[in-house]
């Protein structure tokens, strides 16, 4: 199932009730081995510093050869269901890669993802690579280029 949030943009901004909402690209493996630590780094050090934060990622499934191993982007989704409630769809960007007819998708549609979302021009891109998770590091390289803020949480 495709979940896309729509909202009204103004300029590079996301309009939100009371001014303007900090925008966060998470990034990361879609089998990282510890997601418990992911878990906690957004609870306690990105949401204890903002009341609304846009969450923008990229939809990547959890792996079912590993099933240990979690997405990033699904365990963002799920930390951000639990701070925002019935509200969780208002504070989300999801951004799956396209797909052709059969489901399948090319390392060149992930990488116009990845473009996307960091076209979206965020406040901060939060990476949690693990192994050599070449999406993640392209999304780094991307977002890099563009001068963002880029913060990199390695596990290895």
């Amino acid at each position: 199932m495709v979940r896309q949030v729509h909202r009204v943009l103004l300029g590079t901004q996301w309009l939100c009730r009371g001014g303007m909402l900090k925008k966060l690209l998470i990034t990361g493996s879609r089998s990282h081995p510890d997601g418990g630590r992911v878990r906690d780094y957004l609870l306690n050090k990105i949401l204890t510093r903002y009341d609304e934060i846009l969450l923008i990622e990229g939809d990547c499934p959890h792996p079912r050869t590993y099933p240990l191993y979690q997405s990033v982007d699904w365990i963002g989704q799920e930390v951000w269901m639990e701070r925002y409630g019935d509200r969780w769809s208002d504070y989300i960007s999801i951004h799956p890669p396209k797909r052709d007819k059969k489901g399948k998708a090319t390392p060149g549609d992930f990488a116009i993802r990845n473009q996307e979302m960091v076209d979206l021009l965020p406040d901060l891109v939060l990476a949690f690579p693990y192994g050599e998770s070449k999406g993640t590091r392209m999304t780094i390289g991307m977002a890099q280029k563009k001068n963002l803020n880029v913060h990199v949480v390695e596990w290895s």
